[in-house]
């Protein structure tokens, strides 16, 4: 997959492959391209499909014990356990009395507000939707071992900005990522 050409290099991702730490164009695109690969979740046994009914502050704490639960019961590796959430799940989240949220300065700036049951909550507003009513968030959960992501910075070069005394650097940002063993990804869908 090509992203276009960027002004600014794109930071480091944490392995779980959310690109949240760098704003620039590149990472939004590898971060789009990598949140569509929720398709890739097993849908034979075990189905890694999760349909739910709507998410409200009040069950939203449940519902992520409850795909927490799942990942036990197929021997999903605890550590390193994720889930990537749209915004107006992380506003549900940060209404419930019972959710506590990262403290650490480091983990906020990767992405995570906290951590439910073993499952690290990760942000990004690149989460999947599919239809118009309800809208329906596929949110990306599981373990880091079931996705593979490559990137490399090609054709780096310095350049003189145009009415102005500075400098920039552009190149062209290449990535890839593939689902590896879809019986460790899981499609958490939720609605409004």
């Amino acid at each position: 997959m090509l992203a276009g050409v960027a002004l600014f290099l794109p930071s480091w991702r944490q392995p779980w492959f959310a690109g949240f730490v760098s704003r620039s164009v590149a990472a939004e695109d590898a971060d789009s391209y990598i949140a569509g690969l929720y398709s890739g979740a097993s849908t034979s046994s075990p189905d890694n499909t999760i349909e739910t009914s709507q998410f409200t502050s009040t069950n939203v704490y449940q519902k992520f014990v409850d795909l927490a639960v799942l990942m036990d019961q197929v021997n999903l590796p605890s550590e390193g356990r994720y889930v990537v959430v749209p915004p107006w799940i992380k506003g549900l989240l940060l209404q419930n009395s019972t959710f506590v949220t990262a403290s650490k300065p480091d983990a906020v700036l990767n992405g995570q507000i906290g951590q439910i049951a073993g499952l690290n909550i990760l942000v990004s507003n690149n989460v999947k939707t599919t239809g118009t009513s309800p809208v329906v968030s596929h949110m990306m959960a599981g373990h880091p071992s079931a996705l593979a992501y490559a990137e490399q910075i090609v054709n780096l070069e310095g350049l003189r900005l145009e009415g102005s005394f500075s400098d920039a650097v552009r190149g062209l940002h290449l990535y890839g990522a593939k689902v590896l063993d879809g019986a460790r990804l899981f499609d958490l869908q939720a609605n409004p």
